[in-house]
């Protein structure tokens, strides 16, 4: 028998026991790390389906549940919510059938005329007063019914030619006419042969734009004609009739223009200088006041007519008009009419004031003068305000608070008596659009002593007025007659020097 060393197998049996235990260490620290794989993913879990969640449901703003248990609990509970919700919605269900017949309905009209449409063939059909223009296409009265009237009333008639006229007075047994014959008649541009810019090329007939210039010329009066005119003063005087009370413009203005009505114009205003706040609808009042840069105001809130003189500059030098070959031009009153629009606009801005402003000239390129002059000076202002700058033919039948009107002419010669200032209808269209102010930029030298002929308005032969001096003088005696350099301020003249 071998003998056995004292202690080994003791020895052997703690080796065993410490491999068991380090293995049971092992397994235990990998169950572990597991349980904590195994919960973070749940966590994981958990918050994306909360997140999901809150993207349809209506969830409280709180903290993520620690534990699978409490993200469980939690979502049970906003199912609970949801059912509750629609436990109390369910009453909508009744609503269900009308909503589909609604939808039902809207289909079948898509394909059928609306209820507002058949109402508006009604209401058409039903009515007894149709606006119409003289130069729209009268189809559109014969295609719902319209072939005939009673009456036929033209307004603004001063401005239409025989040719427009003849078709809608065919249409009624009774026709009323309505307008002012002492403003302008129908106008007509004989552009191809009277505009230098359009003469013939390659691809034109020069004898055919000349037959047609003849043509033009043959039958000029059916196009410029003014038949309200001739008819007024030939008409059986039972016939017609004359409104001579006015409300458009403050009776300062109306004074000045009552001159081409033989003075019968009557102002039917109440209170034109704003006294009764009860007659707000009267009152013809601008409120402005506007400083003259060689001291004192040439704008008070009581003067509603300026004449700006334009003989001359601010320096005192003589300012004459000037022809590019595409027209006549003033660029010293462009630059006027400019300074004044922008103590107008500066001043409505400081006090809050809206007013409506326009300008209104004689000639084509003056317009255009003018216009460059405002955009320079205002920039974006001039497009925010929108201000109207066009000829006075043009602005017939307009209206504003404020007008500025350019003569533009100043010539050492003569002016001709043939000139667009000449004409006492267009003189009265320019300086009857305003309401509350109207100021005039003119060279008086040239103006004062220039005589028009004037109708009278009863017919008969015309009568040679200096009717620009009288008008004049009565804005000088009102207080509202000043120089360019009142406006623009003083600039001295420059010296010349001597060459050595």
């Amino acid at each position: 028998m071998s003998p056995v060393a004292e202690g080994s197998g003791d020895d052997e049996a703690s080796a065993k026991t410490e491999a068991v235990a380090g293995r049971a260490r092992m397994l235990a620290q990998q169950a572990l790390d597991d349980a904590r794989i195994r919960g973070d993913t749940v966590d994981e879990q958990c918050v994306k389906l909360l997140s999901e969640a809150s993207e349809f449901l209506d969830l409280p703003a709180e903290s993520s549940p620690s534990d699978l248990s409490a993200a469980i609990a939690r979502i049970e509970g906003i199912l609970d919510l949801q059912v509750s919700r629609l436990a109390e919605a369910n009453p909508l269900e009744d609503w269900l059938p009308l909503l589909d017949q609604w939808v039902g309905d809207l289909k079948q009209q898509a394909d059928k005329p609306s209820t507002t449409d058949r109402m508006g063939e009604r209401y058409v059909r039903s009515a007894n007063v149709i606006g119409i223009t003289c130069n729209a296409d009268f189809r559109i009265l014969s295609d719902n019914g319209f072939s005939s009237f009673d009456v036929v009333i033209v307004d603004e008639v001063s401005k239409a030619t025989p040719l427009e006229l003849l078709r809608p007075m065919l249409l009624a047994p009774k026709t009323i006419l309505v307008g002012d014959h002492r403003q302008l008649p129908p106008t007509f541009e004989f552009a191809s042969f009277s505009n230098p810019d359009t003469s013939p090329t390659d691809d034109e007939d020069a004898d055919a734009l000349e037959r047609e210039a003849e043509l033009l010329r043959k039958y000029e009066r059916l196009t410029t004609a003014s038949l309200f005119r001739d008819g007024f003063a030939e008409i059986d005087p039972r016939s017609r009739a004359a409104l001579n009370t006015q409300y458009r413009m403050h009776p300062q203005i109306m004074s000045l223009i009552n001159r081409f009505y033989d003075g019968r114009l009557q102002s039917g205003l109440t209170d034109p200088d704003g006294l009764d706040t009860s007659a707000r609808w009267s009152w013809r009042t601008h409120g402005l006041n506007l400083n003259s840069r060689t001291g004192g105001q040439y704008l008070t809130e009581r003067l509603h007519a300026l004449w700006i003189d334009s003989s001359e500059d601010e320096a005192g030098k003589v300012a004459y008009e000037d022809s590019d070959g595409t027209g006549i031009g003033n660029k010293l009153e462009a630059r006027l009419v400019a300074q004044v629009v922008e103590d107008l606009v500066n001043t409505c801005e400081r006090e809050h004031r809206t007013k409506t402003i326009a300008v209104a000239t004689f000639y084509n390129r003056q317009k255009r003068l003018i216009r460059k002059e405002l955009e320079s000076r205002l920039g974006q202002r001039f497009k925010g305000i929108q201000i109207d700058v066009e000829t006075v033919d043009r602005f017939q039948g307009k209206e504003a608070d404020i007008v500025i009107v350019s003569m533009v002419r100043n010539r050492s010669r003569r002016l001709g008596k043939n000139s667009n200032p000449a004409k006492f209808e267009r003189i009265n269209v320019a300086f009857s659009r305003a309401r509350d102010l109207l100021v005039v930029i003119g060279a008086r030298k040239t103006f004062e002593r220039f005589e028009v002929a004037i109708e009278p308005v009863d017919d008969g032969a015309p009568r040679r007025t200096p009717v620009y001096g009288q008008i004049i003088g009565d804005i000088k005696e009102l207080g509202g007659l000043w120089q360019a350099k009142d406006i623009l301020g003083p600039k001295p003249l420059r010296s010349k020097r001597n060459n050595p």
